[in-house]
């Protein structure tokens, strides 16, 4: 798996099949959403591509109230390359990108950068500033920029959502 930091190291050569998360622990739930990446690109002749931040969104957005992270940048690329994805983009969570508008998220990354041609991502994913974009308008903007958008929902296990954030209370309660 090749691994890219930052906007200025793409475009990427190919067409992707595109998931986009933070994937702290990369849980069921990540593992879930990559696969489906992995599977589309597979099934298209397209490149897998997972994107992730440098950081914690909250690092940024709320300094002091970031969560305790269940594994590091390098743990969390390990666990997706082991998923078969070809590329993992990831992209430092600057005050600067915080601003980005959802369609310039889309613009820059997806399409100019990624060559998206479809984007898989948790029904709960939220993009851009203000968290301003989710699953519908990346629905709505993908067609314009050539990708189709699909989203999976949340894994449960026994009942209970499978989130980093209920890892990390299942975590505290021991």
């Amino acid at each position: 798996m090749e691994v890219v930091h930052g906007i200025g190291s793409l475009p990427v050569e190919g067409e992707s099949a595109v998931t986009i998360g933070f994937f702290d622990g990369v849980h069921r739930g990540h593992q879930a959403v990559i696969g489906r990446a992995v599977e589309m690109a597979t099934s298209r002749g397209h490149g897998a591509v997972a994107v992730t931040f440098d950081r914690h969104p909250l690092e940024t957005l709320s300094p002091g109230k970031t969560p305790k992270l269940l594994t590091t940048l390098r743990r969390k690329a390990a666990l997706i390359e082991e998923l078969g994805v070809d590329v993992l983009f990831v992209l430092e969570f600057t005050e600067e990108v915080s601003r980005w508008s959802p369609q310039e998220f889309v613009a820059r990354v997806l399409a100019d950068g990624l060559h998206a041609r479809h984007v898989v991502v948790g029904t709960n994913f939220t993009f851009g500033h203000k968290a301003a974009g989710n699953l519908g308008v990346l629905a709505e903007l993908g067609p314009a920029h050539g990708f189709g958008a699909e989203g999976m929902s949340v894994v449960k296990v026994d009942g209970r959502p499978v989130s980093s954030t209920s890892i990390r209370e299942a975590l505290s309660e021991g």
